[in-house]
């Protein structure tokens, strides 16, 4: 489930009490009195320093209740809580037990970069750009504090002594969009202290564009298992989408579904899927009178309603949704694909039908480009036995596979192909058993896994 431990609504019990500082709740916020400046003989109240909140503007609110300025790395209605305040701590720790005990076995944490700041108040570095957006200054004081970590590592250590929901073990995925390797390497900890079971790989969603080539493809994927992951006992994660970016089939195109969705999920790792990808679901088109989201750029689009079928309102409720769905919820939805064997949801399935597969469980994942190709070996005690052959290009592709893999066999057999592939091969009357190892040839967009065994 989705826990956000950085901060509270503005309208919380919690902050109400430390508004009007409740003994008990005094601290449990990041107040700080507010500077003065002096302009012609009138003294003006000013925020402690130039912290800027992430959606750009002061990080700091004037509350004139308390007197005091109170921090919110995000939206002025989501006040910062105090981790520097012992009982912050354990009231946080007090909502995963609450969780925990209802046989929640995974949480999502949330913009776990800044959850706390430096005690020095001291300026960031201003690196150029309009003063009051986030992205002109460099985050020393307000991002993955070195506090950061130790505060991540108790909510593992108390999620992993929580027994008393049974044995399977539990889950603990970290936010942070740092581009960073051996920032984001941190959230691992080490293999003695764990913290994360893994911090999200988003160097897909703020790297993969329609101009990144195969090669750079596999630098990302290469750079996570070598760069990124502190050593073999890490799980890696791949991640295509969510709730804060445009979805895929719109950053790229509907057409890459099935090879984008082939190449996460027959990688070693986890695959992180947004709900809608597996079936190509784009973007909504929300008019500025429909907006919900406060951010700009919004992130309305994204976060459409899920199409389950063509009927109003795509099936998702039968009352008002809170935003309009996808414009072409009438023939991309669940039911639709659900009832066709030729589909990006029967694709997925398959997909997900081969990860389960003895074959696939094993750590081992070599990833290499072929031109516009991507090529994932995967193997069973040395020997690759499910090859995935991925079209990233524009233009049709031959990959000759025994360049790099000289004893494979001649012929191997087809086990699972995206859409367009399986359409074009039936209309110039081609098997889909097999194909030559040599020449896999592959329309633009488009996959094969293959077998050796």
């Amino acid at each position: 489930m989705d826990f956000v431990p950085n901060h509270t609504s503005d309208k919380h019990p919690w902050f109400n009490a430390s508004v009007y500082e409740d003994t008990a709740y005094k601290d449990y916020y990041v107040w700080h009195d507010p500077n003065s400046i002096v302009v012609n003989n009138t003294s003006t109240l000013s925020p402690p320093n130039n912290w800027i909140s992430n959606f750009d503007g002061s990080m700091w609110t004037y509350h004139p209740q308390r007197k005091q300025y109170y921090l919110h790395q995000f939206l002025k209605e989501q006040p910062d809580l105090n981790y520097r305040h012992p009982p912050v701590v354990q009231a946080m720790k007090d909502v995963l037990t609450f969780w925990l005990d209802k046989g929640i076995y995974g949480f999502r944490m949330d913009a776990v970069f800044a959850i706390i700041e430096s005690q020095t108040w001291q300026n960031e570095p201003y690196i150029g750009g309009p003063v009051d957006a986030y992205s002109s200054y460099d985050h020393t004081m307000t991002a993955e504090q070195p506090e950061t970590f130790d505060i991540l590592s108790q909510f593992r250590q108390h999620i992993d002594a929580h027994t008393s929901n049974g044995p399977p073990a539990k889950i603990m995925m970290t936010e942070s969009y740092n581009s960073n390797y051996q920032d984001v390497q941190k959230y691992y900890g080490t293999q003695t202290n764990p913290i994360s079971t893994f911090p999200f790989n988003f160097f897909w969603i703020q790297n993969g564009t329609l101009e990144t080539t195969a090669a750079q493809w596999a630098g990302l994927i290469n750079d996570w298992y070598s760069k990124v992951m502190p050593g073999p006992w890490a799980q890696p994660n791949f991640v295509l989408g969510n709730h804060d970016k445009n979805r895929f089939a719109s950053r790229l195109t509907p057409q890459h579904t099935d090879v984008m969705n082939m190449l996460q999920i027959m990688l070693n790792g986890t695959a992180v899927v947004y709900f809608g990808d597996e079936i190509g679901l784009q973007d909504a088109i929300v008019r500025p009178d429909q907006a919900v989201d406060p951010v700009t750029p919004s992130r309305d689009p994204e976060r459409a309603p899920m199409a389950w079928n063509n009927t109003n309102n795509g099936g998702f409720t039968t009352g008002e949704p809170w935003l309009p769905l996808a414009s072409q919820y009438w023939n991309v939805n669940a039911d639709a694909q659900r009832n066709t064997n030729d589909s990006h949801l029967q694709v997925f399935k398959d997909l997900i039908k081969l990860r389960k597969s003895n074959n696939m469980t094993m750590r081992s994942c070599e990833v290499e480009s072929a031109g516009n190709s991507l090529i994932i070996y995967r193997a069973l005690r040395d020997h690759p036995t499910i090859i995935s052959v991925i079209n990233l290009g524009n233009l049709q592709e031959t990959v000759d596979l025994t360049k790099s893999r000289s004893s494979l066999p001649f012929s191997l057999p087809l086990m699972a192909s995206t859409l367009n592939y399986k359409v074009i091969a039936a209309a110039e009357n081609r098997t889909l058993t097999s194909v030559d190892t040599n020449s896999v040839t592959l329309p633009p967009l488009s996959g094969v896994v293959l077998k050796t065994f």
